[in-house]
C-alpha cells in the first residue's frame, strides 16, 4: 500500500517541534521505513519532527533526519529548516511531494 495523508495526525505541537502519529494499515513497518514512503507529507514534516508508527506487526519511532518539499516552480522556503515555521495548512493545489528521510530512534 501507498503513503494515505489522512493516516498521519499530529500529536502535539511546540517550538517548531511536531510529534506525529502514522496509522499503518496494511503496510509492513518495512515498507513504511523505506526511502520515499513519506515523501507526500514532506511539507508538513520539518528535520527534527518525530513520528510514532504503528502497523499490524508493531511500533516503531522515527526521526525526520530532513525533509524538502518541492512544489512546482522549486522548494518550499524553510522546510528544511530545524525550527522552522511549518505552513499553516495542507493548502489545495498541485499535488506536492518532495524528499523525507527518516531514522529509527535507539
Amino acid at each position: 500500500m501507498a503513503f494515505a495523508i489522512r493516516n498521519l495526525s499530529v500529536l502535539a505541537y511546540a517550538n517548531g517541534f511536531t510529534l506525529w502519529h502514522y496509522r499503518g494499515a496494511e503496510e509492513p513497518l518495512a515498507a513504511i521505513n523505506a526511502a520515499g514512503f513519506f515523501a507526500d507529507a514532506a511539507d508538513m514534516l520539518c528535520t527534527g519532527d518525530i513520528v510514532m508508527v504503528s502497523a499490524q506487526e508493531g511500533a516503531r519511532i522515527l526521526a525526520v533526519a530532513d525533509a524538502i518539499a518541492a512544489i512546482p516552480g522549486g522548494a518550499i522556503p524553510g522546510a528544511a529548516i530545524p525550527g522552522a515555521a511549518k505552513p499553516a495548512a495542507r493548502r489545495a493545489g498541485p499535488p506536492r511531494t518532495g524528499t523525507v528521510s527518516l531514522v529509527p530512534l535507539a
